[in-house]
């Protein structure tokens, strides 16, 4: 089935249509992707340039980049100009494993028999955010534009990280993300706890509610470092269900806690101190 429908909703002279096709399963909807990559791939080269595709990330995005892969000879991806839809910002040692770069190289990049012709990045890492993003926005300029955008719809509608509320004609820009989106891209809780963990007052850490809006993260204290910090502080206490009553202690926890998250991403959290015994309950 096929209808068609004004881009943002909007009418006009300047609107151009869209179509829109409807598919009974995923699987379908992947292979009619294939089959329209190749079919623009090929208008690209046939008019005398390398195609320029902008690639997102997702865990909806595997199945596709697994076809493409399968497909790369036919899909001619040696010929692509490849850009990262988008990045987070600032990358650092602690998050860099969750980079939209890494994820790209694991399940696109490192597949491919031949490299695409060029690759483009969103540096994550740069150290003028607004100067990377005139960078990017002149450098797709200089290609002559993106000839094929594959985008995909956030939980809460986003498209390539323009959250509700974005302009229609935005631009590369630094943006601050919905928590929702935030959690989704970091495709669960993992990321979160291993980075918190490499603090040394924590033992372990378990995040609880990572598909709300405002997650909890239940901490075991590391005792010895706990214990070691109070005394250097002059602190009276007889259990620790005590010591973790105490404000200064409260306080120090928190702070380095929301200082391991404070490079990985504006979330909001509740922080729960826990015994061991009570981790999960």
């Amino acid at each position: 089935m096929e209808t068609y429908m004004s881009q943002a909703g909007a009418s006009g002279p300047n609107r151009s249509q869209a179509r829109l096709w409807r598919f009974d399963n995923a699987n379908a909807l992947y292979y009619a992707l294939v089959d329209t990559l190749k079919t623009e791939v090929a208008k690209a080269l046939d008019g005398g340039r390398n195609p320029v595709v902008a690639l997102p990330t997702g865990n909806t995005m595997l199945p596709l980049y697994k076809l493409i892969t399968d497909a790369q000879e036919d899909l001619r991806t040696d010929t692509w100009t490849c850009i990262n839809l988008d990045e987070y910002y600032p990358l650092t040692s602690s998050n860099r494993g969750s980079s939209f770069a890494t994820y790209l190289n694991q399940h696109f990049y490192s597949k491919l028999k031949k490299p695409v012709h060029l690759q483009e990045q969103i540096n994550g890492q740069a150290p003028d955010a607004a100067a990377e993003c005139e960078r990017v926005e002149n450098k797709i300029k200089e290609l002559g534009g993106i000839d094929i955008a594959l985008l995909g719809l956030g939980t809460n509608g986003h498209i390539a990280f323009n959250e509700p509320g974005s302009e229609f004609d935005s631009r590369t820009r630094l943006i601050k993300l919905h928590p929702d989106t935030l959690m989704a891209n970091f495709r669960g809780r993992e990321p979160i706890e291993n980075a918190i963990k490499t603090n040394k007052y924590v033992s372990e850490a378990v995040v609880i509610g990572d598909k709300r809006k405002f997650p909890v993260v239940l901490i075991v204290p590391n005792w010895d470092q706990l214990e070691r910090y109070a005394k250097i502080k002059q602190l009276s206490w007889t259990t620790r269900s005590e010591l973790l009553t105490l404000p200064v202690i409260r306080t120090k926890m928190e702070k380095e806690v929301l200082g391991q998250l404070h490079d990985l991403a504006r979330l909001e959290f509740f922080v729960l101190f826990r015994q061991p015994q009570s981790l999960g309950h």
